[in-house]
This record gives structure tokens, C-alpha cells and sequence, in this order.
């Protein structure tokens, strides 16, 4: 093996760039913040009141017939009341 004498020329020492890793972190975090500010604006709920309010225009006065086997069942009563009142609908 040779060794290289000290007063041959070298290449000067290579400096080390932290701009694209900090340019990448900073393009990720915006990303991610975009994606959850989109989660959050499409599922956040309407601000108009009951959600009866909504659409009691298209379902006032519909009847939704529902086949069941268990209609003795106390539950199905509270269902068609609460449909009637928050949804306009007549439960069948």
C-alpha cells in the first residue's frame, strides 16, 4: 500500500446540507395538516339546527315500509316515534 504523501492536493471537505431534510419535514407537516384540515371541514356537522331540520323538506310526509320479524319488540315503537318526530317519516 502507498501512502499518500501530506502535501499531495485534496479535495476540500464536503459540507453537510440540512435544506432538503428541513424542506421535506416543513412539506410533510403542511401536507399532513391539509389532510386533517380536510378530515375536520368535510365531516364536521351542520350548523342548522337539528338534522331534522335538513332535510324535513324532502322526507315530510314519506312512508318507509320496513320488513321485520320482532315487531312486538318495545324498541321498534321508539324507533317509528323518533322517525316521526326528527324525520318526518311514517315507520311501516
Amino acid at each position: 500500500m502507498s501512502a499518500t504523501p501530506p502535501d499531495a492536493p485534496r479535495l476540500p471537505q464536503r459540507e453537510r446540507r440540512r435544506g432538503p431534510i428541513i424542506t421535506t419535514i416543513v412539506v410533510a407537516a403542511v401536507v399532513v395538516i391539509a389532510v386533517i384540515a380536510t378530515l375536520v371541514l368535510v365531516n364536521r356537522p351542520s350548523t342548522g339546527g337539528s338534522p331534522a331540520a335538513a332535510g324535513s323538506s324532502a322526507a315530510s310526509g314519506r312512508t318507509v315500509t320496513i320488513g321485520i320479524a320482532d315487531i312486538s319488540q318495545p324498541y321498534w315503537k321508539t324507533f317509528a316515534d323518533l322517525a316521526q318526530q326528527q324525520l318526518g317519516v311514517t315507520v311501516k
